[in-house]
């Protein structure tokens, strides 16, 4: 039930306040003093259209703003609480009517769309005119007169449970869906990757050689470098010539050896042993030289 009511800066209404109290208010008056007025203003605090024609010439803006008592079983209360707006059994409704921009409306002090207004207004207002009585031209009035000649209270309350149970049951199947999805597309997943291991068609201890062979490209420019740097160190590095660094002091070293080995039976051996690592550094310089090449 309507509580209260404030106008302003409306067609001819400067400011106009009105209290109603718990039983039946009338408003009287002369012809033009403004009762329609207070109709009109009560149509476009529900969401009805208003032109701009209707805000008074020295303004800018109109505004209405009315309350409404509630009790807990009224419908109004639950379309607030689905819509998020209640609060504590209050309805405070404003519309604002500017004369450049559009409207705003406003449900306990949120801003609101006008539809969402004439949706609730539908649960809390129902206005008669000279000519027309607007429940009885809504299918919503009509079937709730139906239901009320009818006594269909109890059948209404139990399909109203019985809707919700059933969005609850829906929300959950495509709930149930989403997770098929998902659980679907890691299948997939997983079988492209067991078909593209299987092109691949790995063997036992490839693993390490695969890991090897990433680590030598990952680092191919350091073992460029390094072959270079110690091929130099153990030769000159120009094709087959070795007659410098390591591996030409060693055969100085056999060279001095031999001829000394006349006076010395025992040197022979150590020759040998030069010889054979001066042959093993010779491939190991060779070794590097094609390295340090790829």
């Amino acid at each position: 039930m309507i509580d209260w009511l404030e106008i302003r800066q409306l067609a001819i209404a400067d400011h106009v306040a009105l209290e109603f109290g718990d039983s039946f208010t009338t408003v009287t008056g002369e012809t033009g003093s403004g009762k329609s007025l207070i109709v009109d203003a009560v149509g476009i605090l529900l969401g009805g259209r208003c032109e701009n024609s209707l805000i008074r010439k020295s303004a800018q803006q109109a505004e209405i703003e009315g309350g409404f008592a509630l009790a807990e079983s009224h419908p109004a209360l639950r379309w607030l609480v689905d819509n998020g707006l209640d609060t504590q059994n209050e309805c405070i409704l404003r519309r604002v009517v500017r004369r450049d921009k559009p409207s705003r409306a406003y449900i306990n002090g949120r801003a609101v769309n006008a539809s969402q207004l004439r949706d609730l207004g539908d649960e809390l207002v129902d206005i008669h005119g000279q000519n027309e009585h607007h429940s009885l031209l809504a299918a919503k009035g009509q079937l709730a007169l139906l239901d009320n000649a009818a006594g269909n209270h109890a059948l209404l309350a139990k399909l109203g449970a019985d809707y919700d149970q059933l969005t609850a049951l829906g929300a959950r199947i495509e709930k149930l869906k989403g997770h098929g999805d998902l659980a679907k597309e890691r299948a997939d997943l997983l079988q492209f990757q067991i078909d593209e291991l299987e092109k691949l068609s790995p063997q036992e201890e490839e693993w390490p050689k695969l890991e090897q062979q990433q680590k030598r490209m990952h680092h191919a420019q350091d073992l460029a470098v390094g072959a270079r740097t110690v091929a130099a160190r153990l030769g000159d590095g120009d094709g087959d010539d070795r007659g410098g660094n390591l591996i030409g002091s060693l055969t100085e070293c056999c060279r001095e050896l031999r001829r000394l080995v006349a006076y010395d039976a025992r040197l022979g051996k150590v020759i040998n042993m030069i010889e054979e690592a001066n042959v093993n550094l010779g491939e190991s310089f060779s070794q590097l030289q094609a390295l340090s090449a790829e």
